[in-house]
């Protein structure tokens, strides 16, 4: 299981669609609410696992993000103010 995460680890930018498709994030999930592993102390899957989580939802939201700003085209207003979106024609 270790080499798992170290390979999991190893990657930086895994493909959106990889992701949803595994559901590796509900493992992530289901390994934080486990109350013992066995060599926790040793191999360290719960932290492993959060840092690895917290960085699939980054990656996750990011390309949500550039999806929607492709899509939608939207630019972010000369003044700065955030919520004053508006679609540029296209």
């Amino acid at each position: 299981m270790s080499e798992i995460f170290l390979e999991l680890e190893g990657y930086e930018n895994l493909e959106v669609s990889i992701i949803r498709a595994t559901k590796i994030r509900e493992v992530f999930k289901r390994i934080l609410k486990l109350e013992r592993i066995p060599n926790e102390e040793v191999f360290r899957f719960k932290p492993r696992s959060q840092t690895l989580l917290r960085n699939l939802n980054k990656l996750v939201r990011k390309r949500k993000l550039e999806t929607a700003q492709r899509s939608k085209q939207v630019v972010m207003p000369k003044d700065g103010k955030v919520g004053n979106f508006k679609k540029v024609a296209g």
